[in-house]
């Protein structure tokens, strides 16, 4: 949401600054000319969009725009735990089958397949290993871009893979890559973020539990 003031309508009275209980607003020389009126209100970050300004305007014109509810969105597409594959000079880290491991239980209670994400570049016999390793799918991207680690590839090329395959849950590695990349996948995704957990489950009501 947001708060405007209509240029002109305003007649830089000063009655909305007098009804805010925040002291948003101050009443200052316009910028641009006007045929009436040479003072304007002007909102500061401190408006909390209360509406006291809103209703006192005797010129209604100051308004409150509301963001359109997007419809919500369809949470059973969503199917699978996904874990992210960390790789070091061609070789899986360590955490990566400790997480397919933990994955694999949450999959179990979520009644999902387990699927594991596998970025980098000559990858032809590395997704045999993850499978090897207990996951149900492997979603590779072998792309020579993405030979060596670098951080922006990876969050658009797994944030991309993500809004396509829709799995429920993704995890990844309290590395330094896997910290990395984390934030900023939720950030693009606007979905939520758990760091540093120690323990993970899956409650009565079938939802994640992160400890």
């Amino acid at each position: 949401m947001g708060i405007i003031v209509d240029s002109s309508k305003c007649s830089g009275c000063g009655i909305c600054a007098q009804s805010c209980p925040f002291g948003a607003i101050t009443i200052e020389d316009r910028k641009k000319a006007h045929p009436r009126f040479k003072r304007i209100a002007v909102i500061s970050s401190a408006c909390t969009l209360c509406g006291a300004c809103v209703e006192a305007c005797p010129f209604k014109a100051i308004s409150i725009k509301k963001e359109e509810k997007k419809p919500a969105e369809d949470l059973s597409l969503y199917k699978g735990v996904w874990v992210i594959a960390e790789m070091s000079e061609g070789q899986f880290h360590g955490v990566t089958f400790e997480l397919l491991g933990n994955g694999r239980a949450l999959a179990e209670k979520r009644n999902t397949y387990l699927g594991c994400v596998l970025l980098g570049s000559g990858l032809a016999n590395k997704a045999r290993e993850l499978i090897s390793a207990g996951a149900d799918k492997v979603f590779v991207c072998d792309d020579k871009i993405l030979k060596d680690f670098y951080d922006t590839a990876f969050v658009e090329t797994i944030s991309a893979m993500i809004k396509k395959y829709k799995p429920e849950i993704a995890l990844l590695g309290a590395t330094s890559s896997g910290r990395g990349i984390a934030s900023r996948i939720s950030g693009r995704l606007k979905c939520g973020l758990t760091a540093d957990c120690t323990g993970l489950d899956i409650d009565s009501n079938g939802f994640l539990v992160q400890t």
